[in-house]
């Protein structure tokens, strides 16, 4: 009987969350020159303030993906006046994201009331996200149509968010 109270009544919850990436397209905020030097705007290059310069995909971004990157920079080059990317790009998207949380409760009967014990884990293996920043990863930069931000594309090692958190609790049932 004394092995039941401390062996017996013990709960384990859980749930599980998995997201696969939100869509990565646009234009990345193009900005710089084009290989004959003139400013990449809206109007330099399409000729309407309200078509946006998109740049010019020359392979597709889901093929041959360095490591540590979410697409392939090099698919990507600079718009030309006259002579816009298309704003139909492939489908291709940001890292997926999954978290886990576990709690493990024991339940102490205690006559016609109850307490329970709980140790909570919130994202109980610990995984962070890896979240790029816009202004250094995903914005295209140009100079006279050299891609010059080497980050474009890439996930960062020093901008991570997430991280686990454990909850104890104690609950009285009356």
């Amino acid at each position: 009987m004394k092995w039941q109270a401390l062996l017996g009544n013990w709960q384990l919850a859980g749930v599980s969350s998995y997201m696969s990436g939100a869509p990565l397209m646009g234009n990345f905020g193009i900005q710089g020159t084009t290989a004959g030097g003139v400013r990449i705007s809206n109007t330099s290059i399409t000729g309407s303030p309200d078509v946006f310069a998109m740049p010019v995909l020359v392979c597709d971004p889901r093929d041959g993906v360095p490591a540590g990157y979410q697409f392939n920079p090099a698919c990507f080059t600079a718009p030309s006046p006259g002579v816009n990317g298309s704003p139909s790009q492939p489908y291709f998207k940001g890292q997926p994201f999954h978290n886990h949380g576990l709690s493990l409760m024991k339940n102490i009967p205690l006559g016609d009331k109850r307490l329970q014990l709980r140790v909570s884990a919130f994202n109980a293996f610990n995984h962070p996200l890896r979240h790029p920043d816009q202004a250094r990863n995903l914005t295209l930069v140009f100079d006279r149509g050299v891609q010059v931000n080497q980050e474009f594309g890439q996930l960062p090692r020093d901008n991570k968010y997430g991280r686990r958190v454990v909850q104890l609790s104690a609950r009285f049932e009356f």
